[in-house]
């Protein structure tokens, strides 16, 4: 029983010190910028009326919502939260996980990434700056 906290504090402070720094691979803003059918309809996502942004908080948060413009303003509909878990497995293969739903998920380059959900591929693109994008010139950016 005196050696299971010793055990215990160093299995912890190794899960600490061993933190990938692939885990933060998606941190940041990322707009939707195709969606692909599973029978092979493509469907692009260029307006920038309700487009879809998701921000990646760190290694473990997802905040996704559609942005629109009006006249002078920015609307905002959040529409998900969720956990997210990112695993590396090496050679450019990672285990991504919505919640506890696992998501088949492939990075294209730095900037580009599919996530697959129901059959469907969903392209997003990394743009941190996209409040500039929407008119914003206070040098803020998501």
């Amino acid at each position: 029983m005196k050696h299971l906290i010793p055990i215990l504090a160093t299995c912890l402070l190794w899960g600490c010190s061993t933190q990938d720094k692939d885990s933060y691979i998606l941190e940041g803003g990322w707009v939707l910028q195709q969606a692909k059918a599973p029978w092979g309809d493509v469907v692009s996502f260029s307006d920038k009326n309700n487009k879809a942004l998701r921000l990646y908080s760190g290694d473990s948060v997802l905040y996704q919502c559609v942005l629109n413009q009006t006249g002078s303003a920015f609307i905002v509909k959040p529409n998900m939260l969720c956990d997210i878990t990112v695993i590396n497995k090496g050679n450019n293969e990672y285990i991504y996980l919505e919640e506890d739903d696992f998501r088949p998920f492939k990075i294209l380059n730095d900037s580009t990434v599919i996530i697959q959900q129901h059959g469907y591929h969903y392209t997003w693109c990394r743009d941190n700056g996209i409040a500039s994008e929407w008119g914003g010139d206070s040098g803020h950016h998501l």
